[in-house]
């Protein structure tokens, strides 16, 4: 009896590496698929940014440019 439930446990043991081996190659196989990949979102995200601050200095220096203008004026 002893040797059959060590026999069975051995069975399941292996069967959870397989089970667990099988996740890990499913999950990896959707993140694949799913086309996000996080470093290349950060990258983009970087590069947006950067161009949101260079496109706010110009607006800034647009509109001290005008005030300066402006103010000649009057």
């Amino acid at each position: 009896m002893t040797s059959d439930l060590a026999n069975q446990t051995q069975i399941v043991s292996n069967k959870k590496e397989s089970t667990e081996t099988l996740l890990t190659s499913i999950k990896n196989e959707y993140y694949g698929v799913s086309g996000v990949n996080i470093d290349e979102e950060l990258i983009n995200l970087e590069k947006y940014q950067r161009g949101y601050q260079a496109n706010a200095k110009v607006i800034t220096t647009i509109n001290q440019m005008l005030d300066a203008l402006f103010s000649i004026k009057q």
